[in-house]
């Protein structure tokens, strides 16, 4: 009897470093960097975005698996300024062959002695040190690659009253509520009397009117020490007490 079958098996995937729970450190040999082209391909980038040195990943991780990077240098095993741990971007829940790792320092605070002068062969000599959970780490790679846009500034949130918009942070809540003895006319007056007592509060950044018409809440007047960015909430209304940026990520 013959039996045809087929195995397929990931990209270097013969050997990987694993790590469950308890936190896996891995250091690796010294490497060089590679030289940094003289400007990003056209399909990639255009000619006026700088490129950045990132650690391209071959992982596999579980939605707990957290990777994060760190630059030593060869000789003295220090981290390397803007490619410390502590600028590591976490790489977290992912499964992929090549996964861009960065460092969050500006380009105008990288080590210069990273970048290779033109001509040559490579730069430093460089350790990995790689610290992750819940991971399978089969290979890496240090290349230059565009990097990322900058994120797009936060909304603006205005200081007249917003109707249907709740600006509250999450993170931070409501740390004062204030019922009215006698019920607002309408949601105008009442959105009104809760700015001005946001107002007069020192500690007040943004307030927010609870209609009685949202279900199962008592009409009243809430404060927070933080703006969040705004969305749209029915029988919510809401405002800032001093116009300006929200907090981008924090609804």
């Amino acid at each position: 009897m013959l039996v045809v079958g087929r195995l397929t098996l990931r990209k270097d995937g013969w050997f990987s470093f694993n790590s469950g729970a308890l936190l896996g450190v891995l250091t690796t040999n010294a490497v060089a960097v590679p030289p940094k082209p003289l400007a990003a391909p056209a399909a990639m980038a255009s000619e006026s975005q700088q490129l950045e040195l990132v650690l391209l990943l071959n992982i596999l991780s579980s939605v707990r698996g957290v990777v994060r990077a760190e630059l030593l240098d060869a000789a003295t095993g220090q981290p390397l300024v803007g490619h410390s741990l502590n600028e590591s971007v976490a790489l977290a829940g992912h499964n992929a062959l090549q996964v861009p790792h960065r460092w969050s320092t500006p380009h105008s605070r990288v080590d210069s002695s990273l970048i290779p002068p033109n001509g040559a062969e490579g730069g430093s000599m460089v350790k990995i040190r790689l610290e992750s959970t819940y991971t399978k780490i089969f290979s890496f790679e240090l290349a230059w690659r565009p990097a990322p846009p900058p994120p797009p500034p936060p909304p603006v949130v205005g200081r007249a009253p917003a109707f249907g918009v709740d600006i509250f942070d999450p993170k931070h809540g409501a740390y004062n509520h204030s019922y009215p003895k006698v019920p607002w006319a309408n949601k105008t007056q009442g959105a009104l009397s809760c700015q001005s007592q946001c107002d007069a509060d020192p500690v007040c950044a943004a307030w927010t009117y609870v209609e009685t018409s949202r279900p199962g809440s008592p009409e009243r007047c809430c404060f927070s020490v933080s703006v969040g960015c705004p969305h749209a909430s029915h029988g919510v209304d809401s405002g800032a007490k001093v116009a300006g940026p929200c907090t981008p990520g924090a609804l």
